[in-house]
């Protein structure tokens, strides 16, 4: 069989990746269909002839203004170059007006004849990248309620307690239990348990719209929230609100008869991090928890400071 050019270009442009084909100086010779169809997209005139534009040229601006992905992009270009490496990938965003893009650049080299040519393309991974970050983000939650997860919370709260404590804040944690929960299980069934838990997130949500809040399930029928940079007397303000919210939860039985929830104990502390550390913040609440149930359940404890509950 004759492979003629028309062939190879044939070829190429049922590629549904952009290719670009440029010589050493980085000089385009040749673009694919896919190519000229997302320059197009993109807003680049239909009349542009890419043959003898310079692949480099804006890279060069792009790094000079400090682009990373331009300054990576250049790095893998001459390292290939010099025989350090035979391809070059790089993973880099590039949203439109309407969509959130990424996309695969990879870059090799190869000879014909006397000269040297490089060959790119760019594959659109966007699906690819969507779908890892919704993994990640559903990673971080609890299965039955949707508010963070128990890891997703302590990877938070040693942020914002580092955060505080560079800035002098105080911060405050609120660790939250329903009451008798086996007891309203065994009773009324697991469905109804479960209605009372999807409830109690929605309530603590409301309470945590800031960028330094945060509620999460820590396991079974217990509760934590955070707040950063608050005075224990508003804390004191909030959770009087969420246990007088919880108050009015319903759920239903088996059977579908409306029951109450059970209520909750709250243990809260507020403290500034320069004066304590973070275990004996968290240890320190949890006794303000156990504090409240053995004080009749239904109330909060809470201390500024790390007293003696």
């Amino acid at each position: 069989m004759n492979i003629t050019k028309e062939f190879l270009e044939a070829v190429l442009d049922n590629q549904e990746h952009s290719l670009a084909v440029v010589n050493s100086d980085f000089d385009i010779v040749y673009t694919n269909r896919a190519w000229n169809a997302f320059a197009l997209a993109n807003g680049i005139a239909k009349s542009k002839c890419w043959d003898g534009e310079n692949y480099l040229e804006p890279c060069k601006v792009a790094a000079g203004q400090g682009d990373q992905n331009s300054i990576l992009t250049l790095q893998g270009i001459k390292d290939i170059e010099n025989g350090n490496s035979s391809i070059f990938k790089l993973e880099y965003p590039c949203h439109s007006l309407q969509a959130q893009r990424w996309f695969m650049m990879k870059i090799s080299q190869f000879v014909s004849g006397d000269d040297s040519y490089f060959i790119i393309s760019h594959h659109d991974v966007t699906q690819r990248v969507l779908l890892e970050q919704e993994n990640k983000r559903l990673e971080r939650l609890d299965g039955l309620t949707q508010i963070a997860n128990r890891q997703e919370f302590k990877n938070f709260l040693d942020i914002e307690w580092s955060h505080c404590n560079r800035n002098a804040f105080p911060i405050t944690l609120a660790r939250i239990e329903l009451d008798d929960f086996k007891k309203f299980n065994d009773e009324y069934g697991y469905a109804a348990g479960d209605e009372c838990l999807k409830s109690l997130a929605k309530i603590l949500e409301e309470y945590t719209g800031r960028a330094s809040d945060l509620c999460a399930r820590f396991g079974g029928d217990e509760f934590v929230l955070a707040w950063g940079n608050i005075s224990h007397e508003h804390a004191i303000t909030l959770v009087n609100s969420i246990l007088a919210e919880i108050g009015s939860i319903n759920a239903e039985d088996a059977e579908g008869r409306a029951v109450n929830a059970p209520t909750v104990s709250i243990g809260l502390c507020t403290v500034v991090p320069s004066t304590a550390d973070l275990d004996s913040f968290m240890s320190h609440t949890d006794k303000l928890l156990s504090q409240a149930k053995r004080h009749g359940k239904n109330r909060i404890c809470a201390e500024f400071g790390l007293g003696h509950a």
